[in-house]
């Protein structure tokens, strides 16, 4: 990377831009080294620690990492402050720049044997991640700015300040400006096979606006889901979203088309412009699906790329749809199972909640409240061309309750820089010392509520973590529910489910509902419990300089609560077991590394120690 120095007074925004790019390698780096020895591919027992320096030695390569302020957390996770160097036998030192670079630098001591081809495209989606995380940066300082300046008038935080204006669409921005990754992936800004101008266009966190086409589909193509109650598809549509609705059938009408021979369906640009006409080719010319030049919506992407929010109805529900595209580690298509399985869920969940008063009103949910696929023989073809119709979670029945997308929390605040979530701790508990460990304790007890109840009264495990939760917060701003979005790896152990009288058919064995109890219980443990409550605890401790172990023991003591509140009404042999897997037994760490070297979608779990272990007399 070319020094600093190299630049002039009057290069101001080149040398920011730089700087950026020092960020984002950092980052690169830091969060591929947090993988590689969370997940075992480098062995932790194997650090020489000198004072803020660490060295591993990779013996059967002469080869040395020396990382500068290198520091292990609870919960498998590592924090990087400095550089990593890369010292090897008769060759000078140097300094590694990206994950990419790591990667390659200890693959032949990897304890696993290493496909090239594999390596070759790990390291590729590393870099490309890299490079949108830097275009995501430079955009973000700017929107930053232009955020502080529309909204710094109306509040003494960014939050407050949104909430003072009931800006609408408030929700969709906080998800936009909290797209910064997930936390634990090292291609977490990975969108193969997309240029720059469509990284820019399309991504949430570049706040774009889509148009997304309205196509026809012959109705007896299409499948469509009714586990909401949905009996009419059309009037549904037409009902949430009228104008499109209406050019729709104007542009029907004007080709001549009968109306009820069809029905409407989303679709994305990208699937548009690059699946469609490769993959659906001989339907279009049958005429079973008609595209429609003369028919969009105005849309724009949330947090999740794919989920889109229509911008002239905020209330209208989000649409999911797929896109043929790798993002961060899995292509984010639709499949048939998941258009049937959520409606189905979402009608399950109703009830549960119906009968159980929320668990003490802590849990919501974002109802998939209908959804679509076209019908074929072969289902990766049928999730190219589908969509699920989702309750907007920005909308809250109750206007006192301010809806957050959790995830935007860990990002910083357009006004001060510092994470969101320190915004929501001096609104509701002041500046004194203890707000910080106060504030996660009601956070903790909403969270573990909601998610724990679900799990040890039902069985059933959400996919809770950060992108898919959303908080909603009193008028003092204290956090008071938790609602659940997206049940596509939503987990249900049927025993459980069973006793309690109720009952969820699977469309296949092996998906959504399981005999087995670890499957479910790996989803809640990563999820909900490692993905976002124990990344609070790393954020907080390390802004507030405050020890880890104060926030572990105010979880652990959270989780024995709902555990001893919960106790007369689950199984005794059931309450025990998982009693011991949540607060005593190791945890299970999702090999998110080893996956992608694996180049597989299925689950490689490892374990790690349990940060509620060692904390109290639990």
């Amino acid at each position: 990377m070319t020094p600093l120095r190299y630049f002039s007074q009057q290069d101001p925004e080149m040398t920011q831009v730089w700087r950026d790019a020092a960020v984002c390698q950092h980052r690169s780096v830091a969060r591929t080294l947090q993988a590689l020895l969370r997940e075992g591919l480098l062995n932790p027992s194997q650090l020489i620690r000198d004072h803020h320096v660490s060295w591993l030695p990779l013996w059967g390569e002469q080869t040395m990492l020396r990382m500068e302020g290198l520091q292990s957390h609870g919960a498998g996770a590592w924090s990087l402050q400095g550089a990593v160097t890369l010292f090897r036998e008769s060759q000078p030192a140097r300094i590694l720049h990206s994950g990419s670079e790591l990667l390659r630098a200890v693959a032949n001591a990897l304890p696993l044997a290493v496909d090239q081809a594999c390596l070759e495209r790990l390291s590729e989606e590393l870099e490309n991640s890299l490079h949108n995380d830097l275009q995501c940066q430079t955009f973000r300082r700017h929107w930053g700015l232009q955020l502080r300046a529309q909204f710094r008038p109306h509040g003494g935080t960014f939050l407050s300040a949104l909430r003072t204006l009931q800006e609408p669409h408030s929700a969709l921005l906080l998800e936009q400006w909290g797209c910064i990754g997930h936390p634990n992936h090292p291609t977490f800004k990975t969108k193969s096979g997309l240029s720059d101008e469509e990284v820019r266009a399309l991504s949430p966190e570049f706040h774009p606006v889509l148009h997304i086409a309205v196509i026809a589909v012959r109705t007896s193509c299409l499948y469509v889901a009714d586990g909401m109650g949905v009996q009419d598809y059309l009037q549904w549509f037409r009902h949430h979203y009228p104008e499109a609705a209406l050019q729709w059938r104007l542009s029907l009408q004007k080709q001549g088309m009968q109306v009820e021979d069809w029905y409407p369906l989303p679709v994305h640009p990208y699937q548009l412009q690059r699946v469609l006409p490769e993959k659906f080719a001989t339907e279009i010319q049958r005429g079973d699906i008609v595209l429609l030049d003369d028919v969009s919506m105005a849309v724009a992407p949330t947090m999740s790329f794919r989920t889109v929010c229509t911008l002239n109805d905020e209330a209208a529900p989000h649409i999911k749809l797929p896109v043929g595209l790798r993002l961060t580690s899995a292509q984010r298509t639709v499949s048939p199972k998941s258009v049937i399985m959520g409606p189905r869920i979402s009608q399950l969940l109703r009830q549960i909640l119906q009968r159980e008063h929320a668990f003490a009103q802590t849990l919501d949910i974002a109802a998939e409240i209908t959804g679509a696929y076209f019908l074929d023989d072969d289902d990766d073809k049928a999730r190219h061309l589908s969509v699920i119709y989702r309750s907007n979670p920005g909308h809250s029945a109750d206007n006192a309750l301010m809806p957050v997308p959790v995830a935007c929390l860990y990002a910083d605040s357009p006004f001060d820089g510092e994470p969101l979530i320190c915004e929501l701790i001096r609104l509701a508990c002041g500046d004194q010392a203890q707000a910080p460990l106060e504030y996660f304790r009601q956070y903790s007890r909403v969270v573990l509520t909601a998610t724990l109840s679900a799990y040890l009264l039902y069985g059933i495990a959400f996919e809770a973590h950060q992108q898919n939760s959303y908080l909603r917060l009193d008028p003092q701003f204290r956090p008071v529910q938790l609602q659940v979005r997206d049940f596509g790896d939503l987990r249900v152990y049927q025993p459980v489910l069973a006793a309690n009288g109720f009952v969820l058919n699977a469309v296949r064995e092996g998906h959504s509902v399981f005999t087995d109890i670890q499957p479910v219980r790996e989803k809640i443990l990563h999820a909900t419990m490692i993905c976002q409550l124990a990344e609070f605890v790393l954020l907080l401790s390390r802004h507030y300089q405050l020890p880890e172990s104060a926030f572990w023991e105010i979880l652990r003591s959270e989780t024995e609560s709902i555990f001893d509140q919960l106790k007369p009404r689950c199984d005794a042999d059931f309450w025990q077991a998982e009693r011991q897997a949540i607060l005593h037994a190791p945890w299970p760490v999702k090999s998110l590394l080893r996956m992608r070297l694996a180049d597989t979608v299925d689950d490689l779990v490892g374990s790690m120690p349990n940060p509620l272990a060692n904390t109290g007399t639990a």
